[in-house]
């Protein structure tokens, strides 16, 4: 089999979103057994949100002492939306977050000098809230003609202004920072896909002459095609975007809902068409966020993870998020207990995200498993 360049980078360089994960006796489960345990995945990494980058109270160098403690290899930091950055940008002035614009820092800069020698991706957010108040025509419209307030159209990512401006940052960060890798996070289709130009832009990519309907006349928004018609736009625009990124030698990953009803599946009628998505992305960080569902025990992920490994190989990343239903936060014992089943199966990657949602305790979980791990 022929390797493509990119594919090749990704094979063999070592992946930045990790996070911790957790050995754990075969027998025993959550209990472990250091005897018997289970090797940590080799990319293990913590994920800062844009309330730990973009902050003025924010300590990175506590913050390199925890990952040193908990034996980090990686870490992820966020660059914001196209149309709330965290690093300033003359040739996009006026897309900064207040706070950049203001004092002029470049936080990122910053964060990066103390986290000098983990492997490092950075993660742009697709949402696009301002750039939406400025210009109406970049919102999605849903099925019942209501423009999304967050969400941009299809056409606007692929082949659009949008698509543009969100290739341009990842570059552009690339570039700066030099990173291992790129990530996109919310960059997904819910219902807000079918104004006028979705449809133009469906009719150009499927030949089809309207959106599937229902036998009521309404669209069929579960219908094959519409799902292929949204990842098909998706790869297309991860494609533009990785090619510019191969100059700089960094690899491109993106976030991808998990399948919550069946451990092989994928989430395509997102546009989350796994297998598509890899044709341009190197890697998928899958968001096993299980304290969002209604009941999802947290080694859930570990049937999702033995999945992806068996399809995919080391191209994906099981990333354990600590949001939970009612403004909760997952308890560092379901972390572990998730982290556990993802490590049981042999993950690659796993990560934490985020940050900011970590007590002590939490980062105390993760240093026990460290101890059981040496």
């Amino acid at each position: 089999m022929t390797l493509s360049r990119r594919h090749f980078l990704a094979l063999t360089t070592t992946s930045l979103v990790a996070g911790l994960a957790a050995c754990g006796d075969s027998d025993s489960g959550a209990d472990g057994d250091p005897a018997t345990s289970v090797p940590a995945p080799p990319d293990r990494a913590i994920a800062f949100g844009f309330e730990d980058v973009v902050n003025t109270d924010t300590d990175w160098a506590e913050n390199r002492a925890r990952l040193d403690r908990i034996g980090a290899t990686a870490v992820s930091l966020s660059v914001g939306r196209p149309d709330w950055m965290a690093m300033p940008w003359s040739e996009h002035a006026g897309w900064e977050a207040s706070v950049v614009e203001e004092t002029g820092r470049d936080f990122l800069a910053e964060a990066l000098t103390e986290l000098s020698g983990l492997e490092t991706t950075l993660v742009v957010d697709t949402l696009a809230p301002r750039a939406i108040e400025r210009d109406a025509s970049v919102a999605g419209e849903t099925s019942d003609g209501e423009a999304s307030e967050d969400f941009p159209s299809v056409s606007a990512l692929d082949g659009g202004a949008y698509g543009e401006q969100l290739t341009a940052v990842c570059i552009e960060a690339a570039r700066r920072y030099r990173p291992a890798r790129i990530a996109l996070t919310e960059l997904m289709f819910d219902d807000a896909t079918f104004g006028d130009a979705d449809l133009a832009h469906f009719r150009e990519h499927t030949g089809n002459d309207e959106f599937p309907t229902t036998t009521g006349g309404d669209i069929d928004l579960g219908h094959p095609d519409i799902a292929r018609w949204r990842s098909g736009a998706l790869s297309r625009l991860l494609g533009r975007i990785a090619e510019g990124l191969v100059e700089h030698d960094v690899l491109l990953d993106i976030d991808v809902r998990a399948p919550w009803s069946d451990p092989s599946d994928d989430r395509a009628e997102s546009g989350h068409d796994y297998d598509v998505l890899l044709e341009s992305a190197d890697r998928l960080v899958v968001w096993n966020y299980f304290g969002l569902q209604d009941d999802i025990d947290p080694a859930y992920g570990g049937e999702v993870a033995d999945s992806l490994k068996e399809r995919f190989g080391d191209r994906f990343v099981m990333s354990t998020g600590l949001w939970a239903s009612g403004d909760k936060v997952v308890s560092p014992d379901d972390m572990v207990a998730s982290l556990r089943a993802v490590a049981g199966v042999g993950a690659p990657a796993v990560s934490v995200t985020p940050a900011s949602l970590m007590t002590r305790r939490h980062w105390n979980a993760l240093e026990d498993l460290v101890a059981e791990w040496d």
